[in-house]
């Protein structure tokens, strides 16, 4: 797995699959998380998760994670 993070939109994006599918093949499940921010779950056709997406990630991830991560 591999994570990308963009500080600008204080949002991280975790890659649980390298799929091929076009963005518009995925679907995707949010929810808000106490302490601001939201967590978006990214599904591809075959309802097989492909991706986390976290906004308000600064608050959320321990910062190592954070700065491991790639740009977007």
């Amino acid at each position: 797995m591999r994570m990308t993070f963009d500080a600008e939109a204080d949002a991280a994006y975790i890659y649980v699959s390298e799929s091929s599918r076009m963005a518009s093949d995925y679907e995707t499940c949010g929810r808000a998380v106490d302490g601001g921010g939201a967590i978006i779950l990214a599904y591809d056709q075959d309802s097989r998760l492909i991706g986390v997406e976290i906004l308000g990630a600064s608050r959320l991830l321990p910062p190592d994670a954070i700065a491991n991560a790639t740009g977007p």
